[in-house]
């Protein structure tokens, strides 16, 4: 039997960009489902969504890290330095070598990477960004 210790958790999701926001959501019973706002409603199945919304990336990252992260990885990156900063941990002696973050999400990712590759193809490249995950 392995043991697991959860440390600190963090959240970015439709109810909450923190781990505060998103709990107190929870304990209101907030739905995070709504009409679509990031793509426009007529050019999509669904007409109900549960989006991430007040996300500020620039406010996490620098715009170099920007042109490269999808915004799902923004996601999961700000979750875990979240999570992190709960904990009380600190990292010292590539302890963080040793340290796993445990991310869930659906189909995250999809639009960059089918942009992504989509402009790959068209400028005759045939790999990918060393940071992209292929198909």
């Amino acid at each position: 039997m392995h043991r697991v210790v959860v440390t600190g958790w963090g959240v970015v999701s439709p109810i909450g960009n923190n781990a505060a926001d998103y709990w107190r959501a929870i304990a209101a019973g907030i739905s995070g489902l709504g009409p679509p706002t990031l793509a426009p409603i007529e050019q999509l199945s669904q007409k109900v969504v549960a989006e991430v919304k007040d996300f500020a990336p620039q406010a996490h990252f620098s715009n170099r890290q920007l042109a490269i992260m999808d915004r799902v990885a923004q996601f999961g990156v700000v979750a875990a330095r979240e999570a992190i900063a709960r904990s009380g941990l600190a990292f010292p002696d590539g302890l963080g070598e040793r340290t796993a973050t445990i991310i869930g999400t659906a189909s995250g990712g999809r639009p960059r990477r089918t942009k992504t590759t989509a402009s790959s193809t068209r400028k005759g490249r045939g790999a990918c960004h060393r940071l992209q995950s292929p198909g």
